[in-house]
């Protein structure tokens, strides 16, 4: 069971390096950590699956207690509230950091996790990368990884390994990782003048997706939505829950609602719409809409790019478009004058 999970996790990390935006490098030697995994180890070297709290929380301290040259670290948002949040692991970072240790921390930072950020600051190099996930650490001879974090809890279970092929790797990966990382005085720099960078990208995996449109519930003052009957049915199937949190927000007066512009096409839709409409949102039914589906925000375009041919077959959307470019105005302005027709 080890070994299919280490070929998970090396695999996502060799992805997010090799595919994704992160690296431009060509010279890691994936087929190292295949061998290992093969079971062509030196004498001494292992590979296990640790579970359970006190013994990942164990094993961390023990490898961060073995290193005597660094420790990098990569972890998504909740890393940094785990590494200064659970006691004995920000004692042992703070152990190690008198001991010399350099320690290099690559993570997402946002305003949740700011107070954590800034206190491995002081004994950390940190720097910043959009939508980390999962986590991993190397050293000079030692490696951990998880795929599951949660904010300042201990980590549920850790894949360890002293295989020195599956070291090497790591730390090339790490190394990719880092050169692509912004520094942490920059992003947060960011977060506290508001200045946002523009940024537009097609999200095709379902729980990303999910979590975006969640995320509205939060962050937006209004939902401004053009779409067609299919991605008004979609919505229905996976994303209801998430309109109707929005809409007690509107009926507390912590938001300004839900506006949809949609083209009905017979009387079998009115059902469905008539659901939308008794938790508030307002519907308005246009003839002739644009093609492709839309839905605003204060700050955010999200944009349902299937055809409507897949999204009849699903019960998920399947891949969205998300931007904060400016041009999102202009389509504000564009929806404002469907409504009023």
């Amino acid at each position: 069971m080890h070994e299919r999970e280490l070929h998970e996790e090396n695999k996502y990390l060799r992805d997010k390096s090799f595919h994704g935006e992160y690296n431009e490098r060509s010279n890691i030697d994936t087929s190292k950590s295949f061998n290992a995994i093969n079971g062509i180890k030196s004498k001494g070297e292992r590979t296990e699956v640790i579970y359970g709290s006190e013994k990942t929380t164990k094993m961390i301290l023990t490898v961060l207690d073995n290193t005597s040259i660094k420790w990098d670290n990569y972890t998504n948002s909740q890393g940094p509230s785990i590494g200064m949040g659970v006691s004995p692991i920000r004692k042992g970072f703070k152990e190690a950091y008198r001991r010399g240790i350099l320690i290099r921390f690559i993570t997402e930072i946002n305003d949740s996790n700011l107070r954590y950020c800034e206190e491995f600051m002081k004994i950390a190099e940190l720097r910043h990368l959009d939508n980390a996930k999962g986590g991993m650490a190397v050293t000079e001879k030692e490696y951990l990884a998880t795929a599951n974090l949660q904010e300042a809890q201990p980590v549920a279970h850790l894949i360890y390994s002293n295989v020195m092929e599956i070291v090497e790797q790591q730390q090339e990966v790490f190394e990719s990782l880092w050169e692509k990382a912004i520094p942490a005085e920059q992003r947060i720099r960011e977060i506290r003048e508001g200045n946002h960078r523009i940024s537009t990208k097609v999200i095709d995996n379902w729980n990303e997706i999910y979590k975006n449109i969640s995320n509205l519930a939060e962050t937006s003052e209004e939902l401004l939505i053009c779409s067609d009957m299919n991605t008004l049915r979609l919505t229905y199937q996976s994303l209801f829950e998430v309109y109707q949190k929005i809409m007690d927000k509107y009926e507390n007066k912590y938001h300004e609602g839900i506006r949809w512009v949609i083209s009905i096409n017979g009387k079998e839709d009115i059902e469905l719409v008539r659901l939308f409409m008794d938790i508030g949102i307002k519907i308005r039914n246009i003839k002739n809409l644009p093609i492709v589906n839309f839905l605003v925000t204060n700050k955010m375009l999200f944009s349902n790019i299937e055809s409507k041919d897949t999204a009849t077959d699903s019960k998920q959307i399947k891949n969205m478009l998300v931007s904060n470019d400016p041009f999102i105005l202009n389509i504000t302005f564009n929806l404002e004058e469907l409504w009023k027709k």
